[in-house]
This record gives structure tokens, sequence and C-alpha cells, in this order.
């Protein structure tokens, strides 16, 4: 008997269960249903009035979203009750929202007109390495100069606009007289054959990158890309890692630098004036480096039985009682002027003259200037950019240095909506003077080293190895 109560009971206590279950299921749909509607409308191109498929709609703040079917239309089920923004992106498209009033177990239409827009770098890039992302998300791909950088300091050329402006980028000179290129390296060199030189493109133009080099000045090189003004840049953007060999193929492996130069705006012409001058001077020698360079020059002398008894090398350090050198060592006065390092050769013969010249050193102070002139104007259909710039720079030996000039003319031209016309000319010259470097046979500074100290131009009895060589 007792069995059977609580069999009967048990019965009841499940049936009970199920019920409450059930309840408590459909009840909880029932709440949501009341508090929740539905948000439907078309997306539609506001020029063509075609469907735009593949939109992404979104109910902002809740996580609700879908996208555009093949017919221009959407659904969202779901959407809470109370007033809602509508957000409605594309690729190619400006972004759309709007307003609308949710009520519960409700269906609000709202319909979208988006126009196309171009893509900026606020919005969808193609980087290369993982397909799309925000310009802003992408900086260790992409890097960027403008022009507030190159304001800051005198620039005398491109590569100087880069040096020390952008991560990554090194830049090294192939020389260090006035006019010289300088080699450019991306995140360093990628190949042990090929050029490790990055493209440059010039307001998608791309310009020859390799060096000008001349035998006469060793290892002395022009580059194309330091013809350019800097005041007439306006950014300069540096494509890295495999982004630019996969956007500009295998010739990119090294990097790509893309210029873009300044056009005109619309109202009244702006000129703008710049001008640069100074002078450059050989710094302080100390005594030790002046020793070395005595030692180095009397090395052809130094087993001359007459002149170094001993066969030893000459003095190149400074003596412990304080005397600089002796009658066969090191002669710091050589030169009236006292110039430790004035013992280099006149420029007249390439070099083969090592003696002191009338002034009393081998060097002078070099004076640099640079003026710069441009004007940007325009109106609603026409804007243009001119600039000029006349540049003089000496070097610290004569009559060693360049003079440049530069003319550009950027002119846009909007006859008709959807034809922009735009014509870009750039005009440069530079007149190069280089004096024999490096070690090559006629270099300037080998040869004072293989000279007689104290020789004097002009007078070839002051030569006392040449004398011997006479008798």
């Amino acid at each position: 008997m007792a069995l059977r109560t609580f069999g009967m009971n048990t019965a009841k206590a499940a049936r009970n269960f199920a019920i409450a279950i059930a309840f408590m299921v459909f009840g909880a749909v029932g709440v949501t249903a009341q508090n929740t509607g539905t948000v439907t409308g078309l997306v539609r191109d506001a020029t063509t009035l075609a469907p735009l498929a593949g939109a992404q709609v979104s109910v902002e703040g809740t996580g609700v979203g879908g996208l555009v079917n093949n017919v221009g239309r959407f659904l969202l089920l779901n959407v809470p009750a109370g007033t809602q923004t509508v957000n409605v992106t594309m690729i190619g498209y400006g972004a759309a929202s709007a307003t609308v009033s949710v009520t519960a177990g409700g269906t609000a239409t709202l319909d979208f007109e988006m126009r196309e827009q171009a893509l900026s770098l606020e919005g969808v890039v193609v980087t290369g390495t993982a397909g799309q992302a925000r310009r802003r998300e992408v900086g260790n791909s992409i890097e960027s100069v403008g022009a507030a950088d190159i304001a800051v300091a005198a620039i005398t050329d491109v590569s100087n606009v880069l040096q020390g402006r952008a991560a990554g980028v090194s830049i090294s000179g192939t020389d260090g007289q006035v006019g010289a290129g300088s080699e450019i390296r991306i995140r360093g060199n990628s190949s042990i054959s090929q050029s490790n030189r990055p493209l440059i493109y010039v307001d998608g133009v791309r310009m020859e990158n390799d060096a000008l080099m001349s035998a006469d000045e060793g290892a002395a090189g022009t580059m194309a890309i330091d013809g350019i003004n800097p005041n007439d840049i306006d950014r300069i953007e540096i494509v890295k890692g495999p982004a630019a060999t996969t956007l500009y193929g295998t010739e990119a492996a090294g990097g790509v630098i893309q210029i873009f130069t300044k056009r005109g705006s619309a109202g009244a012409p702006a000129w703008t004036v710049t001008v640069d001058q100074g002078m450059q001077r050989m710094g302080h020698q100390g005594p030790q480096t002046a020793a070395d360079v005595k030692a180095m020059s009397n090395y052809f002398t130094r087993n001359n039985p007459d002149v170094y008894p001993t066969g030893d090398y000459n003095v190149d350090y400074l003596l412990p009682e304080g005397d600089i050198g002796n009658s066969n060592g090191l002669r710091l006065n050589d030169c009236a002027s006292g110039d430790p390092m004035s013992q280099y050769p006149t420029i007249d013969g390439y070099g083969a003259e090592p003696g002191c010249p009338e002034s009393g050193s081998w060097f002078r102070d070099a004076s640099m200037q640079r003026y710069n002139l441009s004007v940007r104007g325009g109106g609603e259909t026409a804007t243009y950019f001119v600039s000029g710039r006349w540049a003089d720079e000496q070097g610290v030996v004569d009559p060693q240095g360049q003079q440049s000039y530069n003319l550009r003319t950027n002119v846009q031209f909007q006859p008709m909506d959807g034809l922009d016309v735009s014509l870009n000319n750039m005009y440069t010259k530079r007149n190069i003077t280089w004096i024999p470097n490096g070690n090559n046979a006629s270099g300037l500074f080998l040869n004072v080293l293989r000279g007689e100290r104290g020789y004097t131009p002009g007078n070839d009895d002051s030569l006392v190895m040449f004398n011997d060589i006479a008798t």
C-alpha cells in the first residue's frame, strides 16, 4: 500500500514539473517578443538606384546585424524596442546611418541610399600581407614624413629628409664631398646578389635610383632623388616589408619610397620665400690624429738610413717631455698657419705638388646659400603650384662644390565633372665639382701622404728625395 501511494505521488510531481518548465520557456519567449521588434528596409545606390547586395547593416550597441540580399533588402530580428540607430557600410561607399523607432512586436521600415566615395587613409587599404586593414593599423608597413617635418630644419636634399625621421630607414653617404649621394636602405639588405635600393615614385611616376659614379672621384656618386627640391615635397610615404613586394613586385624587395609634391589650392596667390645661409669649417684635429697623419706621410722615407739610421718607424706620439716630435718626426707647424692637418697638396695637377699653399692651409671656410621662391593658388576649376630654387654650396677644399637649379610647375584642371587633368613638370640642373678622392692613383689625400713634408710648390730643390735621385 505504501509503494502504491509513492508511485502516484511521483507521477503527479513529474507532471507538475513539466508544466512548470513549459510555462517558463513559453513565458520567456512571450516576454522577449513583447520587448523586441523587427527592422526591415532597402539599400540602394543613390545615383543609379541599383540594389547594393552585400552591404552590412547593424543596430548600434546591440550586436544585431545582417547583410543585404541580392535584391537590396535586409531584415533584422529581435531589435530591442525603443529608438535605435541603424548603420550601413560598404566598401566604395560612404557610411550611412539613421534612427528608427522600434515598437515591441512591431516592424519598422527604413530605406538607405548610399553614395560612392573614394577610399581614404581612414578607410580600408590593401596591405598585401593579410588582406584589408585600416590605415592607422598598418604603421609597421607604412611610414609617413610630412611637410611639417621638413620645415623644421635646413634640408639640403631628399636623403637628409629621411635621415632620422623614418623608422627602419638607414642613410649612408657615398662620400663626404658636397653633392655626393646617399645609399638608402629600408630594413637592411634583403639580397646578396640583387639591388637592395628601394623603388622611388614621384607623383606616381617611377624615378631612376641607380648611382651615377665617376672613376676620377673614387666612391663618390650622385643620386637622382637628390635633384628634387625638398621645399616642393608635401609628404613622403615609405612602404616596408612584404607589403612592398606584394604590391609592387619583386623589384620592391628593398621597399618603396613614394614622394608626393605640393599642389595648388583655391584662393588668392600665396607666396613663400625661404633663405638658407651658412658656413662649413674643418673641425679641430687632436694631436694624436695629426701625429698619425704625419707618420703616414713619412711612410716612404722611414727606411732611408740617412733619415732614419735605425730603420724604425718615425715618432707618431707626443714625447714624454711634451715636445711634439723632432726633425725627423712630427712637425705640426710645417705650414705657416700651424694647422695640424694642413699638409695637403694644391689642386693644380690633381695633387701633384704635396706642399703648403700660400695661405698656409689647404682648407677654407666653405659658404652655403640657398634661395627658394614658390607660389600657389587657383580657382574653382584650376589650381597651380610653381616654385624655383637656386643653391650654391662650397666644399672645404677649393674648388670643390656644387650649384643647383630647380624649377617645378604643378597644374590641376577640371574642365568638366568627372574629368581631371594634371600637368606636373620638373627641371633640375646640378653643376658639381669634385676633387680626386679615394685610393685611386690621382687621389688628392693619398698623394699628399706619399709626398715630401717640406716641399714648397714651385721649389723642386726642397725635395730631398728628388735631389737624391738627380745626383
